[in-house]
């Protein structure tokens, strides 16, 4: 059943959607220069009994109504693939899809709001006569949380220090099953309806799919800024190795910089088998830099070091010392 969730007073009974008024909580929130800001609420509860109701006839008709005429003013504009979209937290707070009253993101520009913060959206120029927004809310449902396999899964020992590997730290969506609801809210107008609606107009359908197919901005900014781009060094085709090196025992314990006898920071030289500590940091800690030291000392012709404990079957942290 499709239901219109709406701000509906009796005193208001017989007149048009667009006559509806924004509700106000109280206290008001308010920003810089004294303006008051409109709050809009969480109009689609968990149940249909928080929503607000009036008799309209065919409310989802007049949801419609008011959705083409927003669309008549340019309000949808379906993101491309190269289009960024930001969708997953607030772009003024750090509300989310998982607080109440979910996220706002306008089907225009493609920015979220919290239900505090959409009046900014308003007085924006290029969406000051209001606009369409996808709500989005999610919650978490532990999965299984009384079965065996659930049990044995939170019993596992973390042996490998990774995330969402089947030795590692797990994630939440494998802990967690998230569950998402949307609907559609028109501002000024306070309308909101529950999605899939069939009834909507394509364009509307079209926005809406493509932006919860996006990833969001923020998330890719984050994977492209943290992304480590892995590179064969030069100097690894023809490294020399000198025979003979100094042995390095398989004991840890063992382990000390030839400079200074530190026993953390260490970095074993691939050519000729000296160890010696890393760069000091600006505290104090971290090693005197004596792997550096020693580059620097035997011509800089031995540049890659290989950080001792972070060897193992799949790779080790290396490092060049080369310009």
């Amino acid at each position: 059943e499709l239901v219109l969730h709406r701000e509906f007073p009796s005193s208001l009974a017989g007149r048009s959607i667009l006559d509806l008024p924004l509700r106000r909580t109280k206290p008001t929130t308010t920003t810089g220069g004294g303006k008051e800001r409109q709050h809009f609420g969480d109009r689609v509860g968990s149940g249909a009994s928080r929503g607000y109701r009036g008799d309209m006839g065919d409310s989802v008709t007049d949801f419609v109504e008011v959705a083409r005429a927003h669309i008549a003013r340019g309000a949808v504009v379906v993101p491309g693939d190269a289009d960024e979209v930001w969708k997953d937290e607030c772009a003024y707070t750090f509300s989310n899809a998982f607080g109440e009253g979910g996220v706002l993101v306008s089907l225009k520009t493609w920015v979220a709001y919290s239900p505090e913060t959409l009046q900014l959206a308003l007085e924006s120029p290029c969406q000051s006569a209001g606009g369409l927004f996808l709500r989005i809310r999610k919650t978490k449902v532990e999965r299984d949380p009384e079965g065996s396999k659930g049990k044995a899964d939170d019993e596992a020992p973390v042996t490998e220090f990774a995330l969402g590997t089947e030795n590692g730290f797990k994630l939440d969506e494998q802990k967690y099953e998230v569950r998402e609801q949307l609907s559609l809210l028109a501002v000024p107008e306070n309308a909101e309806v529950d999605l899939p609606c069939g009834d909507l107009p394509l364009v509307v359908g079209e926005c809406v799919k493509a932006v919860l197919e996006h990833k969001d901005g923020h998330t890719e900014s984050l994977i492209s800024e943290w992304k480590e781009e892995l590179v064969t060094s030069k100097y690894a085709d023809a490294l020399i190795q000198l025979p003979d090196p100094k042995p390095v025992s398989s004991d840890p314990s063992k382990w000390r910089c030839a400079s200074c006898g530190a026993k953390t920071n260490l970095w074993l030289n691939l050519s000729d088998g000296y160890v010696g500590c890393g760069r000091r940091n600006f505290d104090g800690s971290g090693g005197c830099g004596a792997a550096l030291t020693h580059f620097e000392a035997t011509g800089s012709i031995y540049p890659l070091a290989v950080k001792l404990g972070t060897i193992t079957p799949k790779g080790a942290d290396v490092f060049s010392s080369a310009a």
